[in-house]
């Protein structure tokens, strides 16, 4: 998991394109993010400072998926948490300042693809959401592009390990009314194989 502080206009794609251009698909921290190995301060992202952010590295040694309940310490009232293997075009400032009445423990962003059997989808009433499923029946559909505003009272909902956000957490929370979602339509591409990350270099360039 990585914390940024990050100043007003900031957005994942200046991390994305920066280290994409600065070491390619080749380069061996590049590689061990795809598979899942820890990566290191000072590798590909490093502190942080180039990109005018400052990240604080969570690593999990096994794959637990308590990374925030680890980094509770760390966490602000309400946080960003951001997919790492996803670029994904949206507004960031939306997703957080959207006006909206109610309680919620996350906010979703969420991108309408045309060809999405290979991802879950996303059902919605007005912004509720209300199910996730495992995999799309039809091609496309809205589906969960990776990217959460997040109130650190979720931790709370972690009780048991392992655990999964996505699969665990959020599903009990959509029968509590306590996800929203909010579809944007910037491009979205999931880099969490080799040959995606090909195609994401392309798109950044």
């Amino acid at each position: 998991m990585l914390r940024t502080s990050y100043p007003g206009g900031f957005t994942f794609s200046k991390i994305a394109r920066w280290a994409n251009k600065r070491y390619g698909e080749n380069n061996p921290d590049m590689k061990r993010m795809h598979h899942g190995v820890v990566v290191k301060p000072g590798g590909v992202l490093g502190t942080g400072a180039r990109l005018g952010v400052t990240l604080t590295y969570f690593p999990e040694l096994e794959r637990s998926g308590t990374a925030i309940a680890r980094a509770r310490r760390c966490l602000e009232k309400e946080f960003l948490l951001l997919n790492g293997d996803v670029l994904f075009e949206f507004d960031i400032c939306d997703l957080i300042k959207r006006p909206m009445t109610g309680s919620c423990l996350a906010r979703i962003a969420l991108a309408k693809l045309d060809e999405g059997a290979r991802y879950g989808t996303v059902r919605l009433s007005g912004d509720y959401v209300l199910n996730f499923y495992e995999k799309a029946i039809r091609s496309g559909g809205i589906i969960n592009a990776g990217a959460y505003w997040v109130d650190r009272d979720i931790v709370k909902e972690i009780t048991d390990h392992p655990c999964s956000l996505e699969k665990d957490i959020f599903p009990t929370l959509t029968k509590r009314r306590l996800i929203r979602g909010f579809i944007y339509s910037g491009k979205f591409i999931d880099i969490g194989a080799p040959e995606d990350l090909v195609r994401a270099q392309k798109v950044l360039d």
